[in-house]
């Protein structure tokens, strides 16, 4: 049903979201520990008690993405326990193809062959020198 989906809104993406699970259902099976950028989208927005919670499970909140989702750093974190949270909708990878501006995969009919483009690079400011070095 239509009604129940929700949307993360990126800025090349709209990723659709399914109904949230239901209460007591248990939580995937995927019970790998990741590290890195991720998109956790809530049911509901954001209530203090979450992020609290969140970041004693190393999770932290770096960007709000409508609706009701954000790109977020997951520290060594168990992915079943932030999926089996009440208030946690959906949680997927944030992909580096997430992370481009449109503008730069459009034909470069306007910039001549061979001739620098210049763009701007954003850090998070907890960055590792290892995630900077990787982009040079």
């Amino acid at each position: 049903m239509e009604a129940q989906n929700k949307h993360l809104r990126l800025r090349n993406e709209i990723i659709t979201t399914g109904p949230p699970a239901r209460i007591g259902a248990p939580a995937r099976a995927n019970d790998r520990v990741v590290s890195g950028l991720f998109l956790i989208q809530f049911n509901d927005p954001l209530q203090p008690a979450w992020k609290e919670e969140l970041r004693l499970l190393r999770v932290e909140l770096l960007r709000y993405v409508p609706d009701d989702a954000f790109v977020a750093r997951f520290d060594n974190v168990r992915l079943s326990e932030v999926e089996s949270l009440g208030y946690v909708r959906w949680v997927g990878v944030y992909r580096t193809d997430h992370k481009i501006h449109p503008a730069l995969r459009a034909p470069r009919n306007r910039q001549p062959a061979g001739e620098a483009l210049a763009i701007a690079v954003l850090f998070s400011p907890l960055a590792t020198p290892g995630e900077i070095a990787g982009l040079c």
